[in-house]
């Protein structure tokens, strides 16, 4: 009862923060029913349809004030506007500044990360992933389905997490174990030609498995490769192919980015998957934070923090996402509560 009362909540402040935003930008008089109406049709759209090119080109536009980028924008375009709102100008250089400071966007990857991860999935201790019995790679166009069909810099951009898929495939072979190797892509691209090409709906993880195969030995035959647009759908994937599957058990190690590492241990989780994260540089981003010592490069803005800064809100926005759709619960047992 107290998750769907909080649902109801969250979808009441989010239509009221939209209005006020629409009510803003857009004069009364101009705001007809009509109006309205459509731009309610496009929100719901983008809601239940997120990965369709159209809506989610819409959407971007719709929530850039949202992000630190768009609205340092639309306050700056807002101050020029009226040369008494010199307020406006100082909180466009106020954002600008938090978000793209090192030593802050690190910090607000690690409060995300911490916030959401649970204490049992800790990655700072010596937990052995010697007993998993799966290892399930997530490309970057399912954790993060709004990118572009870019095979090949989605494949560039997943590399590291090849890597450590092939560094804890290697682990639990050490162990003793026959892991299977699951790669999670992106089911169909958007509608488009790359180059002189038609998109290939398997190419983006038939590209990640290659390489990977190329790094720790195996033929590609010996790599599942599932569908998954989103996370939600990818875990509903793999537990039908564990399912099937009955010499494996429902134990498997997650390979994705830090910053989406919660969200997919508790979509798993939902599915009463018992859930090792992996991510590159994980440990690096959540442990040993408490005492680090600030150094002066750290307090130097940068484009790269305001990057790294971005993704942090959009991966909260994707929790809340997630949570109104009902695909993860509340962590009741985080690091950081």
């Amino acid at each position: 009862m107290f998750l769907l009362i909080a649902q109801i909540l969250l979808w009441v402040l989010l239509g009221l923060a939209i209005w006020f935003v629409l009510l803003r930008l857009i004069p009364k008089e101009y705001l007809t029913w009509l109006g309205g109406a459509i731009l309610l049709t496009v929100i719901i759209l983008a809601f239940f349809f997120p990965t369709d090119r159209s809506i989610a080109t819409i959407w971007n536009i719709i929530s850039l004030p949202l992000k630190p980028l768009g609205l340092t924008l639309l306050l700056l375009i807002l101050g020029t506007k009226k040369k008494k709102e010199s307020k406006l100008i100082w909180a466009a250089v106020a954002i600008l500044l938090l978000s793209s400071i090192p030593w802050l966007a690190d910090r607000y990857e690690y409060g995300l990360i911490r916030s959401n991860l649970a204490v049992q999935t800790n990655v700072c201790t010596a937990r052995t992933v010697s007993e998993a019995d799966a290892i399930v790679l997530f490309s970057k166009g399912t954790t993060q389905p709004f990118l572009r069909y870019q095979p090949d810099l989605v494949a560039q951009q997943t590399s590291a997490r090849i890597v450590e898929m092939a560094r804890v495939y290697n682990e639990l072979r050490t162990a003793g174990r026959l892991p299977q190797a699951i790669v999670v892509g992106r089911s169909t691209p958007f509608a488009w030609t790359v180059g002189q090409q038609t998109p290939n709906p398997n190419l983006e993880a038939t590209t990640i498995a290659r390489r990977f195969a190329s790094l720790v030995g195996l033929p590609l035959g010996d790599i599942a490769l599932l569908k998954g647009d989103t996370v939600r759908e990818a875990a509903t994937q793999v537990q039908d192919y564990l399912e099937r599957r009955t010499d494996l058990g429902r134990r498997i190690v997650t390979i994705s980015s830090s910053v989406d590492s919660p969200r997919v241990v508790s979509a798993f989780t939902q599915d009463n998957f018992v859930v090792i994260p992996r991510a590159p540089a994980l440990d690096t981003v959540v442990c040993d934070r408490e005492n680090e010592v600030v150094e002066l490069e750290q307090l130097i803005p940068n484009a790269e923090s305001v990057l790294q800064t971005s993704q942090v809100v959009d991966e909260f926005f994707t929790l809340i996402y997630y949570f109104l759709r009902g695909w993860i619960a509340p962590c009741a047992d985080c690091w950081d509560n």
